[in-house]
């Protein structure tokens, strides 16, 4: 099965969920992060700002601040490849941005990846080995491409889990992943200096993945 099948499948059956269901299990999600994210004692956090039907943020980046921790959330401007951190400190400075994601301000103060203790990453579908598959931009990829990297924890729901497939050669692997079920690890990892061949061509056409 492609790369594309997969995702439309996982994507197809997150889609199925009831809102009722998603918001249940969205619940489940934010707690455990939440849980994981004071073990690991992380005090910079990157985080996506979720939209419907993704596994839920937007509580879970509320109590973080409440925690006193640092949180970075991503900005892609109009007909750019790159993807750049800003810290957010209330929900209200959220602003439409590309694809009618959410996204902080320029005037927000700029957080550089290497002050990340750990990355909450989106998730099209996760397979047993940690290998990830986004919306198929490529930003994450590009953005987290080259070491030293924060934690790379996944967040997604059971049913967006998949059989193991065959990474593209610049796919950045997750250290985990959590979903409504519990915490998953894992150890496998292709090799980093394979992730800055990745192509730039079509990267403009999709969402942050």
């Amino acid at each position: 099965m492609t790369v594309d099948a997969i995702r439309r499948n996982a994507l197809k059956r997150r889609r199925s969920l009831s809102q009722k269901e998603n918001r249940r299990r969205g619940k489940q999600i934010q707690r455990q992060a939440a849980q994981r994210l004071r073990t690991l004692d992380a005090r910079v956090v990157y985080c996506y700002v979720s939209v419907s039907p993704e596994a839920p943020t937007r509580q879970l980046i509320k109590r973080l601040r409440a925690e006193g921790r640092r949180v970075a959330v991503p900005r892609v401007e109009a007909d750019s490849t790159a993807m750049r951190l800003h810290e957010l400190t209330d929900m209200r400075q959220l602003e439409r941005g590309r694809w009618g994601v959410p996204v902080p301000p320029l005037t927000a103060p700029r957080v550089p990846k290497e002050a990340l203790d750990a990355a909450l990453i989106p998730c099209a579908a996760v397979d047993s080995r940690g290998n990830r598959i986004g919306r198929g931009g490529g930003f994450h990829d590009r953005f987290f491409a080259e070491e030293p990297r924060p934690r790379m924890i996944g967040l997604a729901f059971d049913c967006q889990r998949t059989a193991p497939f065959e990474p593209m050669p610049w796919d950045v692997p997750l250290d985990e992943l959590i979903a409504e079920s519990g915490a998953f690890f894992f150890q496998s990892k292709q090799a980093a200096p394979a992730v800055r061949s990745y192509r730039q061509t079509t990267s403009t056409k999709r969402r942050p993945s």
